[in-house]
């Protein structure tokens, strides 16, 4: 008869009874291996904290652009506003008054059409302004103006506008030659010249703000007052 290796019964003895200790220890259940762990993959719970992470970031992300694009916009505006200014000085030392002269003195008025034409012909006066940014009124309520044509931009007789960062056109009014001085003209013995900035609305034509710091909520035209 064949010896019995006892040693190795006693060993499967062993293991077995060391694996029914630890079921004991855990409350009877198994415990999963750490390779089971690894692919038991996200609980609900944690795939929303997730999604809610990456919705938080994403709104981060989207205001910070946001802000520097209105910020990108509005300093275009002031160094488009600039240039405007350069050009209107040289043409004020060539002729002794500023384009739009002749208009009347409106609180509503915009005589931008008269800088436009004056300083197209006079091309030099241009040269730091881009003459795609040239636009004219459009009969279309979604799209009030659209860019001039290479023609219209030569017409004298076609009302020309200058395009903001904001997609309308700057407003302008003489003030110099006018003898009577407006209580909302604000710079009374130049020229007023401004955006309507972002929200598109005409927040200056009165004049009301231009000697105080309390303006009002959301007001944010850019002119050459500031």
């Amino acid at each position: 008869m064949a010896p019995v290796d006892c040693s190795r019964d006693n060993y499967s003895r062993n293991r077995r009874r060391s694996t029914t200790a630890r079921q004991r220890e855990s409350g009877g259940v198994p415990r999963p291996s750490s390779a089971a762990r690894r692919g038991r993959g996200f609980t609900l719970i944690e795939l929303l904290v997730v999604i809610a992470i990456i919705a938080l970031l994403a709104a981060m992300i989207v205001g910070t652009v946001m802000k520097v694009q209105k910020e990108a916009q509005k300093a275009g505006a002031k160094q488009e506003l600039s240039y405007f200014h350069t050009a209107l000085e040289r043409y004020l030392s060539d002729n002794n008054n500023y384009p739009g002269y002749a208009d009347p003195a409106e609180e509503d008025g915009n005589s931008l059409p008269a800088v436009i034409t004056e300083l197209y012909t006079k091309r030099h006066l241009l040269e730091d302004l881009k003459i795609d940014r040239i636009i004219v009124e459009n009969n279309d309520d979604q799209e009030p103006y659209r860019k001039a044509s290479p023609d219209e931009r030569e017409d004298q007789s076609v009302a020309k506008y200058y395009e903001d960062p904001w997609g309308l056109p700057y407003v302008y009014r003489e003030n110099k030659s006018k003898m009577k001085k407006e209580p909302w003209m604000i710079n009374p013995q130049k020229y007023d010249l401004w955006s309507y900035g972002a929200n598109n609305r005409d927040e200056s034509a009165s004049g009301e703000f231009k000697e105080t710091t309390d303006k009002p909520r959301g007001y944010d035209d850019v002119g050459n007052w500031e």
